[in-house]
């Protein structure tokens, strides 16, 4: 149980903050730099917005490769290995790949990891065979005809995420997939992770999800009501 007394109002909280913040600043002042070429739309995941494979996966927290790419250029000379212990989506490991360093990182969450995995078979492992199979999934969706149909695992915080017609078609886009070998079938996931949040009623917002406000759930002024709502 937490008193009236221990509780620190969000006003005072934030002064507190701030003046540690100064503090460090004025500790660090000889060190610290501005760099008025890191603009924000550099530095943020925005930048990834235009590139090729950087911008496949909606990763928020993910560095800017132009970022990474600007930084290897100033402060190496393009040779020794790179070390991101928090890799995230992997950014700045493919971004030192693409010129010539080794690159090896960490990383906990299995979204990353799994990003990392993918755009690494996509990179190295896929035969010809594979890439014709993928694009007869592009080309004929096959999944559209399966008479299987897969059960979605829901945590209760997403249930009814997802439109009932877009449930099904997850269900035998996932059984459909089942037929594919194993380097096809990580593909066809990664594909389908790509673009799970466009086709449901959530967005991610921080730690929170916000609702479409056609998903039946009350959220106030927190809601959003996207038109259309596409489907899968």
């Amino acid at each position: 149980m937490v008193s009236n007394e221990e509780i620190v109002p969000e006003s005072a909280a934030l002064q507190e903050l701030d003046a540690l913040n100064a503090e460090a600043e004025q500790r660090w002042k000889d060190k610290l730099k501005v760099d008025a070429s890191l603009t924000r739309s550099l530095v943020s995941f925005q930048a990834n917005k235009s590139r090729a494979i950087y911008r496949w996966y909606k990763y928020k927290e993910a560095f800017s490769a132009g970022l990474v790419e600007v930084l290897l250029g100033k402060h190496t000379n393009g040779k020794g290995l790179l070390l991101d212990p928090f890799a995230g989506s992997g950014t700045a490991m493919f971004a030192a790949g693409t010129q010539g360093m080794e690159a090896e990182g960490i990383e906990l969450l299995p979204i990353g990891q799994t990003i990392i995995d993918t755009k690494q078979i996509i990179d190295w492992e896929l035969e010809r065979a594979d890439v014709e199979a993928i694009s007869v999934w592009a080309a004929t969706a096959p999944w559209k005809d399966s008479t299987e149909c897969r059960q979605l695992h829901e945590l209760r915080i997403t249930k009814g995420a997802y439109p009932p017609d877009t449930v099904v078609s997850l269900g035998k886009y996932l059984a459909a997939a089942e037929r594919e070998n194993k380097r096809v079938q990580a593909v066809l996931q990664f594909a389908l992770l790509c673009i799970l949040e466009t086709i449901s009623y959530t967005r991610k917002d921080g730690q929170y999800l916000r609702w479409d406000h056609r998903s039946g759930r009350r959220q106030g002024e927190k809601g959003f009501q996207q038109r259309p709502h596409p489907e899968f």
